[in-house]
């Protein structure tokens, strides 16, 4: 926000420049905008390069009341644009930019104020006046125009980013509160099978073929958990930037075995589900970061057994001339028109087909999104209710 601020400033001054020369006012007053106009000019420099220097706010702050005073002076006093000036900038740099002690600005400027017409009523001859009434004319009313054109639209956008801000905020609670229902029910329903479980295990007349139905039970209960700890974990690191992408060359063969493997003993014991997976070229070397590339294609097939009761979940690599398209592909529900809108947001669920399902908090597609990013691929979805789901991570070729 202090740029935007910076950058109406400069745009004000370079066109208060042309204006005093189309008009032939004084030399002062050309030099005068000239001098604003590399000063915001060079602060504009400085904002874009690093946003967060402590030296821009109090910059602005004193070229703001460097300009109420310089063009008091210079420019007729209190018959000048200065108070229009004053009116219009600083409750925009108010409102714009965030710092402390607004308040007391407000005062400074106050007085400021109060003290430059003293200065006038005492010291009359410190002011610098207008030729004739003509060139007073057009210096203020150019000035008002200009403010006027600048200042309304600049509020509008204020109130509206308010707004909109209000409304982001309030949807952010709403959906943090329902992912913390929503997890402490995740976490606690795990938790209640595993214990439920392990003490009905502790029976010694309990048959060999129930006593492996219940191990099972426990185990994939196990995963979930698991599973829900990770996401958590993942989707902290991806919040503060804590992941590192590693790139090199890898055979995605061995990869999709490793996958196969890992998910063929999580399949859920009620379940009639098949994983497999499709290579054009069993050779093919990947140039990317393997494990999480492995990370994304989990999580895609996780949800893929998740949301099919019974068929076939693939996954694969197909290699184009640009770009390679890894993919995941299942027989499940599908994902409903509106539910793709918001499919990769955090804490996002299908409820249509989520609540025949056991698990999941809306965090795994969005971990998929962003690790995509970190990769600068993007992630694509072909999906029809009913008819299955296929998630596509489109990579350059490097």
């Amino acid at each position: 926000m202090t740029r935007y601020f910076v950058a109406i400033c400069f745009a004000v001054s370079v066109l208060s420049t042309f204006i005093n020369i189309a008009l032939d006012l004084p030399p002062s007053f050309t030099y005068i905008t000239v001098g604003f106009s590399f000063f915001y000019g060079t602060l504009l420099v400085i904002c874009k390069r690093n946003s967060s220097s402590r030296l821009c706010k109090p910059l602005i702050l004193l070229s703001v009341f460097s300009a109420i005073n310089i063009v008091w002076f210079t420019n007729g006093g209190s018959l000048g644009p200065t108070v229009i000036i004053f009116q219009a900038i600083l409750p925009i740099f108010l409102f714009i930019i965030k710092i402390k002690n607004k308040g007391l600005i407000v005062v400074l400027a106050w007085l400021n104020i109060c003290a430059l017409f003293i200065i006038e009523i005492i010291y009359p001859e410190t002011i610098v006046g207008y030729s004739n009434m003509t060139f007073r004319f057009y210096d203020v009313f150019i000035v008002f125009i200009i403010f006027l054109l600048i200042e309304i639209p600049i509020l509008y956008l204020i109130k509206e980013h308010l707004i909109n801000e209000k409304e982001k905020a309030k949807r952010s609670e709403k959906i943090i509160s329902s992912f913390l229902a929503n997890m402490s029910h995740e976490i606690r329903t795990p938790m209640h099978a595993i214990i439920g479980f392990s003490d009905i295990l502790m029976d010694d007349n309990i048959d060999k073929s129930t006593q492996n139905l219940y191990q099972n039970l426990i185990k994939d209960n196990g995963n979930k958990l698991l599973r829900i700890i990770n996401n958590m974990v993942d989707a902290s690191k991806l919040e503060s930037n804590s992941i590192n992408v590693h790139k090199k060359s890898f055979l995605i063969k061995s990869t999709f075995d490793r996958l196969r493997q890992k998910h063929l003993s999580q399949i859920p014991v009620n379940k009639t589900v098949t994983i497999g997976y499709k290579l054009q070229n069993e050779n093919i070397l990947l140039e990317s970061d393997e494990s999480i590339i492995f990370q994304i294609l989990s999580n895609l097939i996780y949800n893929a057994v998740k949301y099919t009761e019974k068929g076939h979940v693939e996954y694969g690599l197909i290699e184009e001339e640009n770009k390679y398209k890894l993919y995941v592909s299942d027989h499940g529900k599908g994902i409903s028109e509106e539910a793709k809108k918001r499919i990769f947001d955090r804490f996002s669920i299908d409820e249509t087909i989520h609540i025949n399902t056991n698990d999941g908090v809306g965090l795994g597609l969005a971990i998929c999104n962003g690790l995509t990013t970190l990769l600068k691929g993007k992630i694509e979805l072909d999906s029809s209710p009913e008819k299955g789901s296929t998630f596509y991570i489109v990579l350059d070729k490097e």
